[in-house]
């Protein structure tokens, strides 16, 4: 597939840009295991462990300035301000930035790695908070871009994530030690979970139209229920949701 869009692009007559690479080795094992039995590696002091274990194929070709040639020894995080290099583009700060890191620390290891690589931890301080800014804070760093960052119609999966019933196996909680909440609607998550009043509810997927959550304990009392569907990531951010559903429960 390269050859041929190499191929394509070597007479399109569109100044064009390929970036290729490959992926790092999943994790066969506890500790590399499947890595040190085949002898791929003698274990995590081998002299080329870093070189076997995380560096990936790279590949960057052009039809504009065949004569210039690079040898890419870089980490991931730097292949975005080389390829705007070379496409003659202006980047916004952080790509600004990353360039000028890049020259400094071309390679970025894992942390335990850092010693034996001469890489003083401090000077990665400013990278690793521009990241948590962008990914997990306020992007203070964006405060003077006119355009909105976050794409405001922006839904995760197929759509936005709709409550058109829920109903519950009973309305009467009394003597009960649980109830169950079946809902249905439409571009329901996988992972998402309901919450009840806010609390997290154990929650069964059935499919994109239909799940089930059940309340139990200290959450079961007569009331009004606001039940709604919640998404976090692995930071435990809530990363999208659904409408609220009223339910009003009686007994006790």
């Amino acid at each position: 597939m390269l050859k041929t869009l190499v191929e394509h692009y070597q007479n399109s007559g569109e100044p064009t840009i390929i970036a290729f690479w490959g992926d790092h080795l999943p994790a066969l094992g506890d500790d590399y295991a499947t890595y040190i039995d085949t002898k791929y590696i003698s274990g995590k002091d081998d002299p080329d462990f870093l070189k076997k274990m995380y560096s990936v194929p790279l590949v960057v070709w052009n039809n504009f300035d065949t004569e210039h040639k690079d040898n890419l020894n870089i980490s991931p995080s730097f292949l975005g301000p080389y390829l705007i290099n070379l496409s003659g583009q202006q980047g916004n700060y952080y790509m600004d930035y990353l360039d000028e890191l890049s020259k400094k620390i071309p390679i970025i290891p894992p942390k335990d790695h850092y010693a034996e690589m001469n890489i003083n931890e401090a000077d990665l301080k400013d990278y690793d908070t521009l990241q948590y800014d962008i990914l997990f804070g306020d992007r203070h760093a964006y405060k003077d871009y006119t355009k909105p960052i976050i794409d405001p119609n922006y839904h995760l999966g197929y759509g936005p994530i709709t409550i058109d019933k829920a109903e519950t196996d009973t309305q009467d909680l009394s003597g009960l030690s649980s109830v169950t909440i079946t809902l249905s609607g439409s571009n329901f998550p996988p992972l998402g979970y309901v919450t009840l009043n806010g609390k997290p509810l154990k929650t069964e997927w059935r499919d994109e139209h239909s799940l089930a959550a059940t309340v139990e304990g200290d959450l079961l009392k007569p009331g009004m229920w606001d039940v709604q569907i919640n998404v976090k990531n692995s930071k435990d951010t809530v990363i999208d949701h659904s409408n609220s559903w009223p339910i009003e429960m009686g007994g006790r």
